[in-house]
């Protein structure tokens, strides 16, 4: 969970930034001219966080990004109680296919054609890649098939794969 705090334009040093971070409980203040503090922000989380994960940072004379480590995945309807909740209903989680890294995009085009493959009784990535494996095992010294041609039928495979009749 990421907040961020907008701080006075005379906020120029984390020792003017005071950040108190507890499972339940937030507090973020400023020192003003004078020493005088000042509180931003301060209440009972909605959620819990990892106090001990939590970190800040300060841009200064602009804002104090705080990055809150939630204790569970969840959605928080607000960031703390005393707040009104917003309608998560409302809010699009959807991304972009165009803008995933294209680590991601690959491994979704890798599930579609698997699911494909699956659907159409054909073998998916990873059991092609068994196979692959397993012809070039077959023929190797100390190979209990070495010597006969290549039959994966011959293999009763228990989990994972599907190959053979088994």
């Amino acid at each position: 969970m990421e907040v961020r705090v907008t701080v006075p334009d005379n906020v120029l040093r984390g020792k003017q930034v005071r950040v108190i971070l507890q499972a339940s409980f937030i507090e973020v203040g400023v020192q003003e001219p004078g020493l005088v503090w000042h509180t931003l922000l301060k209440g009972k989380l909605i959620h819990n966080i990892k106090a001990e994960e939590s970190l800040w940072s300060l841009l200064p004379g602009e804002h104090i990004s705080i990055h809150l480590e939630k204790s569970e995945e969840c959605w928080w309807d607000r960031l703390m109680s005393s707040e009104d909740p917003i309608d998560l209903k409302k809010i699009s989680a959807e991304r972009d296919y165009a803008t995933l890294p294209q680590e991601e995009r690959q491994k979704i085009q890798q599930l579609v054609w698997n699911k494909q493959q699956q659907d159409q009784g054909k073998p998916t990535t990873d059991q092609l890649k068994m196979e692959s494996v397993l012809r070039k095992a077959w023929n190797i010294e100390g190979s209990p098939f070495q010597g006969k041609p290549y039959d994966p039928s011959l293999i009763n495979f228990t989990a994972g794969g599907s190959f053979g009749k088994g």
